[in-house]
This record gives C-alpha cells, sequence and structure tokens, in this order.
C-alpha cells in the first residue's frame, strides 16, 4: 500500500494521460521519501535524547576528571547529530516544496476532469463520465489530503 495512500488500484485505468499518470507516481515517491526522512529524524532524535541522558548520568555519578574525555566524545557524536538533523530538515523542507508543485499539478488535472465528466454527462457517455467523475474525485482527495499534511508540518 501506498504510505501516502494514493489510490492506485481505484484510479487503474481511468489515467489516459501520461503527464498526470506521472504526477500521480510522483507523489507516491516523494510520499515514500518523506516517510523515510520523518524516520530517520526520530531515530537521530532518539538517539541524541540517549546521549544527553548518558552524558548527565555520567556528569551525575562521578567527579572524576578523566571523565571529561568521555564527556567530549559524546558532544562531538550529539553535534554530529544536529547536523545530520539539519540537514534530514532540508531535505523533508525540498520534499516538501516538490509535493506543493505536485499538488498543484493534480488540482489542474482534478478541475481539467471535473469540467470534462461535465460535458461527458451533457452528451450522454455515462460510462466515460463516470471514469472521470473517479478520477477527479480521488485527485482532490489526494489534494486535500497533502494540503492537511501541510498545515499538520508548520505546526511542528
Amino acid at each position: 500500500d501506498a504510505p501516502f495512500g494514493t489510490p492506485f488500484p481505484l484510479l487503474r485505468g481511468l489515467i489516459r494521460n501520461p503527464h498526470e499518470a506521472q504526477a500521480l507516481a510522483e507523489l507516491d515517491l516523494l510520499a515514500v521519501k518523506e516517510e523515510c526522512l520523518m524516520e530517520h529524524m526520530v531515530a537521530i532524535a532518539m538517539y541524541a535524547n540517549g546521549l544527553h541522558q548518558a552524558s548527565q548520568a555520567i556528569k551525575a555519578s562521578t567527579s572524576d576528571p578523566m571523565i571529561t574525555s568521555v564527556l567530549v566524545l559524546i558532544e562531538n557524536a550529539r553535534s554530529a547529530l544536529r547536523e545530520d538533523a539539519e540537514w534530514l530538515r532540508a531535505c523533508r523542507d525540498d520534499v516538501t516544496r516538490q509535493m506543493s508543485e505536485v499538488e498543484c499539478t493534480l488540482r489542474r488535472f482534478a478541475g481539467v476532469n471535473r469540467s470534462l465528466q461535465a460535458e461527458l454527462d451533457d452528451e450522454g457517455c455515462t460510462a466515460l463520465a463516470a471514469n472521470k467523475r473517479q478520477l477527479w474525485l480521488g485527485e482532490e482527495s489526494l489534494c486535500h489530503r497533502m494540503e492537511l499534511r501541510q498545515r499538520m508540518a508548520r505546526r511542528e
């Protein structure tokens, strides 16, 4: 199943435009990238927290000056993790920007499909109109979910 929930099984056979299909596939790929980045960010945060707790425990348990070198190593590791986290945030921001671009593209396709569905209904092409309706509803749903995700990301 796609991490973003791109409903490929529901859209199978409905997409005739290769650019539209490419936009949906790109969205799915970006969602996988975003998920991987988020997993790495959580792992780094947990590791950094563990190092912080270890440092605090060492400081509380001894006043031996020889332990200073261990604390320096821990702080170097934490510093490297902060740099990694900054890089991951920049990557996530880039993925978010790309997702916004795909969202705009999908909104355009949804609008075209919605108009086309109405025209097909008017001409009595009900089967093709139903396909276009299902397609634009799926695309609008994806766009709505992307918008909600972006709102939640801004609150973090």
